[in-house]
Formats: structure tokens, C-alpha cells, sequence
């Protein structure tokens, strides 16, 4: 419900066609010793929707992947 609002907030002022939106869990058990998977969902301008990605991946790749899809350098530490 509170998605809902937040999505109907950036239509009505022009900012949802231009908004990355990320959405995940927060109790997300470090490196993924749960063996559960963690619910994560993203909404990027200009991208196909209702693509699943089934590889694994860890909650480290999300700000990389933010980075890229920005068009910020990552760096080289």
C-alpha cells in the first residue's frame, strides 16, 4: 500500500518515468548463510519489464549495479 502511494507521488509530479526504484527485504542474513533467497525488485527507466534474474547474487552487487545503471565510475579501491 505504502509502494502504491510512493509510485502515484512520483506520476503526479512527473518524476516516475525517470525514477529508479529498488525494492528489497531487510533482514537479509549475511552472506546468505539462510540459504534463502532475498526478495529484491527494481524498476529502471528505459528496461523491459518483468525480467527475472534466477542467478544468484548478493546484496554487495546491488550498489555496483546502481552505479552502472547511473552512469557513476566505480572505484577502484
Amino acid at each position: 500500500e505504502e509502494v502504491e502511494t510512493i509510485i502515484q507521488l512520483l506520476k503526479k509530479h512527473g518524476h516516475y518515468e525517470d525514477t529508479l526504484l529498488i525494492l528489497t527485504t531487510d533482514h537479509e542474513y549475511i552472506w546468505g548463510s539462510s540459504g534463502h533467497p532475498i526478495a529484491l525488485m527494481m524498476r529502471v527507466p528505459g528496461f523491459p519489464k518483468g525480467r527475472i534474474i534466477s542467478e544468484r547474487t548478493w546484496m554487495l552487487d546491488v550498489a555496483p549495479t546502481i552505479f552502472n545503471l547511473l552512469g557513476i565510475a566505480i572505484p577502484d579501491w
